[in-house]
């Protein structure tokens, strides 16, 4: 992929998650939530948290290492698609004879039925990995977020259907299996492909990198359910809300921006996985193009946390504040983390992010065992930020000693640091001299936002620019 495809698959990447992430989830949940009242969504809830382990375990690491396999040929492509279909069918077996069991863990009373639906659930998604893989390692991202957001929006309004024919918390079960299966079909009509047998020569070069992907997955999705988990029994109600509201508002940088760059950026590296030159240069232009995106973004949150969700979520949630401002930190970290990740995986080495993981648990586990991570809301939001420091902190020193970045490769992660150092002076000061208060932040957001575009494309491109031919300037030049 060039710097226009790049681009390009980054910009449908992004459109389709704004869809995907922000409006149609807004949208569904705000009808049903109107229709279902608060019992049956936290009758789901329960098992929504069980689904997300459960996905985890049934893919095993295969569809991102099928991404970035140079390897695979149509046989290759026939043994891993072979192979995703075999533990979907195990999974939905497995869930089926524990269905009883899971059902008393997760204390689902009247939904022990669900996890029989899930279990065909899990049948739909096996179908869809690599069909839907193959796409994306095309770089074919408009249709896959045509389909996944069409997927999305018809199991959406059938399950508003059947929540008004009266099937209560049945309805947001069911549109799970849709989803699924909508999904697998269109994938499948848009990159089909064959079945080959896995043979044992084909597991064993796929093994390890499964086992060190799943095993960083597992790790990393504990550590950001594990706050959410915890914060309720040890801060209260109250203070849970504002962990979570900051935290929410702290991710839509991350999903909006990092998400969409990472997904396009692992198959343009995987591409160049073999000329450590082109590596070094894309990876130090995409840290700096990350940096220009979210950087302003987190500053502004980091300093005006208060104001920033007091705006927009009322006062009662002003006590979340801080959270916001210290969480700003873990979520900027965790967008250069994500692309550094991706970088990772087209090295052909996910296992070296575990260790960093691992430090991110040393951490908090220590802050638990101590009870300090409980003191206070402040002080529970920074140990989960210094784990997750340690666990981003290492993925980005990881690509730094593989790639070995030279002087000249970084020339353009300076000029971003050095416009956001600028734009953080600018921030710090607004709030020192003018004050708090909402209308100082809206000010700062408009005026010093307009300001930080100027002073990025003067250093990008040698003029300042107001314009789109601005953006594009900064573009080229990165």
């Amino acid at each position: 992929m060039n710097k226009s495809q790049v681009g390009q698959g980054f910009a449908w990447n992004v459109v389709f998650t704004v869809i995907g992430k922000m409006i149609l989830p807004v949208a569904i949940t705000i009808a049903l939530g109107r229709i279902l009242g608060p019992a049956n969504w936290g009758s789901f809830a329960a098992l929504g948290s069980f689904l997300a382990i459960l996905d985890l375990l049934r893919d095993f690491g295969i569809g991102q290492n099928y991404i970035v396999d140079a390897k695979a040929d149509e046989k290759r492509t026939g043994q891993y698609f072979a192979l995703t279909l075999m533990l979907g069918f195990t999974m939905a077996l497995i869930l089926a004879l524990a269905s009883p069991l899971i059902a008393q863990l997760l204390d689902l009373g009247p939904l022990t039925g669900a996890v029989l639906v899930m279990a065909v659930a899990s049948i739909g998604t096996g179908l869809s990995t690599i069909p839907g893989g193959t796409l994306q390692k095309q770089a074919r991202f408009k249709e896959w977020g045509l389909v996944d957001v069409s997927a999305q929006a018809i199991s959406g309004v059938a399950s508003l259907g059947m929540a008004l024919a009266g099937m209560g918390v049945w309805s947001l079960v069911w549109a799970v299996p849709l989803r699924s299966f909508l999904t697998a079909a269109a994938f499948f009509k848009l990159a089909p492909s064959s079945l080959s047998w896995p043979d044992r020569e084909f597991l064993k070069s796929i093994s390890r990198k499964c086992f060190a992907t799943l095993s960083n997955s597992l790790l990393s999705v504990a550590y950001t359910m594990g706050d959410n988990a915890l914060s309720k029994p040890n801060l209260g109600a109250v203070s849970a809300g504002h962990y979570i509201m900051g935290f929410n508002l702290a991710m839509k940088p991350v999903e909006v921006v990092a998400w969409p760059l990472g997904r396009t950026l692992i198959v343009a590296f995987n591409q160049h996985r073999d000329d450590r030159e082109k590596l070094r240069r894309a990876y130090a232009r995409a840290l700096a193009a990350i940096l220009l995106a979210v950087g302003p973004l987190y500053l502004l949150l980091g300093v005006f946390g208060t104001e920033a969700i007091t705006l927009l979520f009322g006062k009662e949630f002003a006590g979340g504040g801080v959270a916001l401002s210290i969480l700003s930190l873990y979520l900027f970290a965790r967008s250069l983390g994500t692309l550094s990740g991706s970088m990772i995986f087209a090295l052909g080495v996910p296992g070296l992010s575990n260790y960093g993981w691992m430090g991110a648990w040393s951490v908090v586990g220590f802050g638990i065992f101590t009870r300090q991570a409980f003191a206070s809301l402040e002080s529970f939001a920074w140990w989960f930020t210094a784990g997750a420091l340690v666990a981003y902190g290492w993925t980005i020193l990881a690509c730094w000693w593989k790639l070995k970045p030279r002087g000249s490769d970084l020339k353009s992660l300076v000029r971003a640091a050095t416009v956001n150092g600028l734009f953080a002076v600018m921030a710090v000061g607004a709030r020192q001299f003018a004050g708090p208060g909402i209308p100082v932040f809206l000010g700062t957001a408009v005026a010093g936002l307009a300001a930080y575009f100027m002073l990025a494309s003067l250093a990008f491109s040698g003029r300042v620019a107001t314009s789109k031919a601005g953006l594009r300037a900064i573009w080229d030049a990165i």
